[in-house]
C-alpha cells in the first residue's frame, strides 16, 4: 500500500528517487530514499496542511507496539501493522493514511485526538503484539479520535501460523465496526512457510529504512524468504522496492532499475493484484523505457487495485509535472498529500511543484512545512532553499545548503547555482570540479551536474552531462522538464528534442532501446567491433511507412578531431526486418572494422563513437550517441550502415 518512504528526493537534486538518493542538489529530485531516518512526528503550529472536515469514513493504523520481554520482536510488530493497513487500503469508500504518515507517530506520546488532528482522521487503530517462542498474542483496538470512544477492541492468542488469520479477521472487524464494505475480497492466507514469512518481515523493515547498508540487509532476507517460499510474491515485491530505492543514489540506474523490473514482475505473475508491484513496474518502465505513458497505466491499475495507495497518488503526481503540464502536477501533488500529510518527501515535491509554477511564496511556505515534519531532510539539497534563492534571500539560501552538504556529504550544487547568481564564479566553478571529483569515486546523478553547468551558462557542458544522464538512464533526467534551473536552456533546439526523447510522446513512433557496443576479438583487425541497436515501434503503428535506421560510426584523428570514419562497416538484421506494426523491439547490428593493413601513419585514425538515428516516412524519432555531443558536432547523418530492407515500407 506504501512503500515508499520519506527517503529520496531533492526537488531538483533527485526527484522522487531523485530526492531521495544523490545528495547534490536542490533541483533535481530523484526518487525518494529519504536520507534521514524515520520521520518525526511534529505538531505544527497550524492545525493541518489542508483543513478540512475529518471524513467518518477514515483511518490511519499506528504501528503495533512490541511487548515481547526481549524487546526484539520491532520488525514484526510493523510488519504486522503494515499487513493490516494494506488489507484496509483496499476497503470501498475508507480512506487510509499512507504508512509514513502512520508510522511518524512511532515511538511518540501522542494522544488518539492529536493523532487524529495531525493525520485528518476520524479513526485510530492501534495494537500490541506479545511474542514468546511460536505463541503470539495480539492485541487491537479501533478509537474514534474525536471522542475517544473505544469502537472494537479484541486479543488473539495463536501459533506464528495463525498470524495470517488475525491480520484478516482484524481488518474484516474494522470493517463491521465502520460500516463500511470490502472493494474486493480479501485474498485468501494459505498456510505460508513461517520462516519464509518471519524473513519477510525482517526484510520489510529493513526496507524502509534509508542506508545503503540497511537496503542491502532487507535484500538478503527477501531472498532468503524466497529461499523458503519461491512462490511468495511479496518478497518479490520487497525486492523490487529495494532496488528502486539503491538506484540512483547508492547503484547505477542501469544496475537496480532492471533488476527492480525483473522482480515486480515476478510479483505480478505470482499476484497480478498486488498494487505495490506495479508502481515499481511503473517507475521500471518510466525510467528504462522512457515510456509515460506505460509508466501512467500501470499506475492506474494500482490505483484500481488499492485506492488509497500512496506511492500510486505520488508517482501518477509527477508524470504532468514531466510533461510540462505545471497546473495539473500541482494539483496532483496537492492532493498526494492529503493521503500522507507529515510525508517529508511529498510535501518536499509539493515545494518544487509551487517553485516550477513560480508561485516562490508558497514554496517558502511549503519548505518550512518539510523542515518541521523533519530537520535533516534534504534528500540531496534543499529546495526551501532554492525557494530562497529564487526569493533574492541568498543568505537564508546558502545557511539551507551548507547545512544540506554536510548531512550528504556530497558538494551541493544548488549552492554552486547560488554562487553564480551572486556573481561568485569562481565559488561555484569550484564546487563544479568537487562534484566532478566525487563522481569518479561514487554514483553523482549527471543532471545535477549539468545544473550547474546551466547556471555558469555554458550549455555545451551542460548538454554534455544531460546526454550522459540520458546514457546512463538518470531517473531524475525527466525532471529537467519543470525544474527552474534549467530554463536557460529551452531555448536552445537541443532542449526540446531531449525532452521528446525521454518523455515517450504519443507522437514518437519509433523509440531506440538498446545501443550496446562489444569488442570482438580479430587477430586481422586493429579494432573489430559490434553495436547492437534495439528499435521499438509504438504499439498500432501501421504497415506500409518507410522505418530507416542510420548507424553512423566516426573516427578519432591523431589531433584527436572527430571525422566520420573511413574504416571498414556493415550490418545485419538480427530479427525480421519488417512487420512493424507490432510493439516488439527489431534488433540490427552494426559492424566497424580497422585491418591491420591500415597502418598507423600521420594520419592514421583510431574509433571514436557513433551516432544511431530513428527515422519514420523521413521524421527522425529518435537518436543516440556515445559520446553524447557527436550529436551536437554531426547534426545531420553522414553514413547509412543499416541494411537495404532497413527503409521496409512494409
Amino acid at each position: 500500500h506504501e512503500p515508499i518512504r520519506a527517503r529520496r528526493i531533492g526537488i531538483f537534486t533527485r526527484g522522487r528517487k531523485w530526492l531521495w538518493r544523490n545528495p547534490t542538489t536542490t533541483a533535481l529530485v530523484t526518487a525518494i530514499v529519504a536520507l534521514g531516518a524515520v520521520v518525526g512526528v511534529m505538531f505544527l503550529e497550524r492545525e493541518s496542511i489542508h483543513p478540512s472536515e475529518i471524513p467518518a469514513k477514515s483511518i490511519a493504523v499506528l504501528p503495533f507496539l512490541d511487548l515481547s520481554q526481549a524487546k526484539d520482536q520491532e520488525h514484526f510488530c510493523d510488519g504486522i501493522s503494515e499487513e493490516i493497513l494494506n488489507g484496509l487500503a483496499k476497503v470501498d469508500g475508507l480512506r487510509v493514511v499512507g504508512r509514513t504518515s502512520s508510522f511518524s507517530f512511532k515511538g511518540k506520546n501522542a494522544t488518539v485526538s492529536e493523532v487524529g488532528k495531525q493525520l485528518n482522521v476520524a479513526n485510530v487503530l492501534e495494537g500490541s503484539v506479545r511474542r514468546e517462542g511460536s505463541r503470539v498474542r495480539i492485541t487491537a483496538e479501533l478509537t474514534n479520535t474525536r471522542n475517544g470512544f473505544h469502537l472494537w477492541s479484541e486479543t488473539y492468542e495463536r501459533e506464528l501460523q495463525g498470524v495470517f488469520a488475525v491480520q484478516d479477521e482484524i481488518t474484516r472487524s474494522i470493517v463491521n465496526a465502520l460500516k463500511v464494505k470490502l472493494a474486493v475480497s480479501l485474498p485468501v492466507h494459505e498456510q505460508r512457510n513461517t520462516e519464509a514469512y518471519e524473513l519477510y518481515l525482517q526484510g520489510l523493515y529493513f526496507s524502509n529504512k534509508s542506508s545503503g547498508e540497511d537496503l542491502r540487509r532487507a535484500l538478503n532476507f527477501f531472498q532468503g524468504a524466497l529461499e523458503k517460499d519461491p512462490t511468495f510474491s511479496r518478497a518479490w515485491t520487497g525486492i523490487a522496492k529495494v532496488w528502486y530505492f539503491l538506484a540512483d543514489v547508492y547503484v547505477k540506474p542501469l544496475e537496480a532499475y532492471p533488476a527492480s523490473k525483473e522482480a515486480a514482475l515476478k510479483a505480478i505473475a505470482l499476484d497480478e493484484k498486488d498494487a505495490e508491484a506495479h508502481c515499481y513496474l511503473s517507475e521500471a518502465k518510466r525510467v528504462l523505457d522512457w515510456d509515460l505513458a506505460g509508466a501512467d497505466a500501470e499506475l492506474k491499475r494500482a490505483l484500481q487495485l488499492d485506492p488509497n495507495s500512496a506511492p500510486a497518488h505520488f508517482f501518477s503526481a509527477l508524470l504532468p509535472l514531466f510533461r510540462g503540464e505545471l497546473k495539473e502536477g500541482l494539483r496532483l501533488v496537492l492532493e498526494a498529500e492529503k493521503l500522507d500529510p507529515v510525508s517529508p518527501i511529498t510535501s518536499y515535491v509539493a515545494t518544487a511543484a509551487y517553485l516550477a509554477n513560480d508561485e516562490i511564496d508558497d514554496a517558502i511556505s511549503e519548505g518550512q512545512r518539510t523542515l518541521q515534519l523533519d530537520p535533516n531532510y534534504f534528500y540531496l539539497d534543499s529546495d526551501l532553499a532554492a525557494a530562497y534563492r529564487e526569493k533574492g534571500k541568498f543568505a537564508e539560501a546558502i545557511a539551507l545548503y551548507t547545512k544540506a552538504q554536510e548531512a550528504t556529504h556530497l558538494p551541493s550544487s544548488g549552492l554552486a547555482i547560488t554562487y553564480t547568481r551572486m556573481g561568485r564564479e569562481m565559488e561555484a566553478r569550484n564546487i563544479l570540479a568537487q562534484l566532478v571529483q566525487a563522481r569518479a569515486k561514487r554514483y553523482v546523478s549527471a543532471p545535477l551536474i549539468a545544473a550547474v553547468s546551466t547556471a555558469l551558462g555554458d550549455k555545451e557542458d551542460a548538454f554534455r552531462w544531460l546526454e550522459l544522464a540520458y546514457e546512463e538512464h538518470s531517473g531524475v533526467l525527466q525532471w529537467i522538464a519543470f525544474l527552474p534551473e534549467f530554463r536557460a536552456l529551452h531555448s536552445d533546439a537541443r532542449f526540446p528534442h531531449l525532452l521528446q526523447r525521454i518523455t515517450a510522446s504519443q507522437d514518437t513512433i519509433l523509440k531506440i532501446t538498446e545501443t550496446t557496443l562489444s569488442e570482438i576479438t580479430d587477430p586481422k583487425a586493429q579494432r573489430h567491433v559490434t553495436l547492437k541497436v534495439g528499435v521499438r515501434p509504438r504499439p498500432g503503428t501501421p504497415n506500409g511507412h518507410a522505418v530507416r535506421i542510420v548507424v553512423s560510426f566516426y573516427d578519432l584523428t591523431k589531433d584527436n578531431k572527430m571525422m566520420p570514419t573511413d574504416a571498414q562497416v556493415g550490418y545485419h538484421w538480427l530479427t525480421s526486418a519488417t512487420g512493424w506494426a507490432e510493439a516488439a523491439p527489431r534488433f540490427l547490428e552494426a559492424t566497424y572494422v580497422r585491418p591491420k593493413t591500415q597502418t598507423l601513419s600521420a594520419g592514421a585514425r583510431r574509433y571514436g563513437g557513433f551516432i544511431v538515428r530513428a527515422y519514420f516516412d523521413g521524421q527522425l524519432q529518435d537518436s543516440r550517441a556515445s559520446p553524447p555531443d557527436l550529436l551536437t558536432l554531426f547534426p545531420t547523418e553522414d553514413q547509412l550502415t543499416s541494411p537495404q530492407n532497413a527503409s521496409p515500407g512494409r
